[in-house]
């Protein structure tokens, strides 16, 4: 199965709910994969990583991954225009740990808040994405980024 740009034009963060696998693909967004209920597979940049209830998957903006296997799960998807005070204090770096424990559901919480304030002013939305965001570096730290297109260039 080939490899595919999803170009997701969102102008605010979006929460869905699934259970279903998704072939691999990449996009501009930061992706967040929170499982709800069981395991969830999924393949990022060629490696296999396993999730399962309360813990969350962190992809990357341009990472190609999709998701091989699941239960429960929902899905943050975070435009760029949210990225800014992100990519500010990453500068280079990337997530180091891809897997991040919810133990206190801290992050479920705030994934919650941004579904249900999906159509409040963009402040609101930013303000609940940087504290999701920070504490998930806070969790697993940072490490040096991977050149994005050398991924790209294996597959195509």
């Amino acid at each position: 199965m080939k490899t595919f740009y999803e170009n997701l034009d969102y102008t605010t963060a979006k929460v869905t709910y699934s259970y279903k696998t998704y072939p691999s693909h990449f996009h501009k967004s930061i992706e967040v994969l929170y499982v709800t209920k069981g395991e969830l597979i999924t393949n990022i940049n060629g490696n296999v990583i396993t999730a399962t209830k309360n813990q969350l998957i962190f992809i990357e903006s341009n990472d190609i991954h999709g998701v091989n296997k699941s239960t429960e799960y929902l899905t943050l998807l975070i435009p760029p225009c949210f990225l800014n005070d992100y990519f500010k204090l990453t500068n280079g770096k990337c997530v180091a740990n891809k897997i991040y424990t919810d133990e206190d559901l801290y992050i479920y919480d705030l994934i919650i808040k941004i579904l249900e304030n999906e159509d409040s002013n963009s402040l609101i939305i930013s303000g609940l994405i940087n504290l999701l965001l920070g504490k998930i570096i806070e969790g697993c730290g940072l490490t040096p980024a991977r050149k994005q297109l050398e991924g790209l260039r294996e597959i195509f």
